[in-house]
């Protein structure tokens, strides 16, 4: 996905459309090449589903990637994430929290749900049905706590053989 960046961004450019929507997304696809640069990788990681807003209009779209080596980008650092929230310190009050306030301190579930979409069903037969909730501005798919990334299912059995 990441890797389509820069072809995104050529195909886009070709097309002279003035809409709002066609340049926020161009806008977007520029913040990840230049965050592509910046870290010295393509891979920017999985999209968490839900972005992060706050009560002035900011809004942060998080991607998560499990770095294996901590290697050095420019003039960055990193930093563990327990570190990251003890240092800290809010410059919001509580009943306006800035975009990067609300994304410490939800953090943990971030992770906690990166963690539980990568787990894999066992080998077998299995019934899936989909469940929409719609609305005029969205629309919500039911899934599994304990399995976000996949519909809702049950297990019939393990061997994945169909028959009469």
């Amino acid at each position: 996905m990441w890797d389509d960046i820069r072809w995104l961004r050529q195909s886009m450019s070709i097309s002279m459309s003035s809409s709002t929507a066609l340049q926020a997304r161009q806008k977007m696809l520029a913040a990840a090449a230049q965050l592509q640069n910046l870290l010295g990788t393509h891979n920017l990681g999985r999209v968490y589903y839900e972005p992060i807003k706050d009560r002035h209009g900011n809004v942060l779209i998080v991607t998560i990637r499990e770095v294996e080596t901590l290697y050095s980008f420019f003039n960055g650092k990193w930093m563990q994430i327990s570190k990251l929230q003890s240092q800290r310190k809010s410059l919001s009050t509580p009943e306006e929290p800035t975009a990067l306030d609300i994304l410490l301190i939800t953090i943990q579930e971030i992770l906690n749900y990166q963690r539980r979409s990568q787990q894999r069903l066992s080998p077998g037969l299995y019934l899936g049905f989909l469940k929409l909730c719609s609305s005029v501005d969205q629309i919500k798919v039911l899934v599994s706590q304990r399995l976000p990334n996949m519909l809702c299912h049950v297990k019939i059995r393990d061997n994945s053989n169909i028959s009469k």
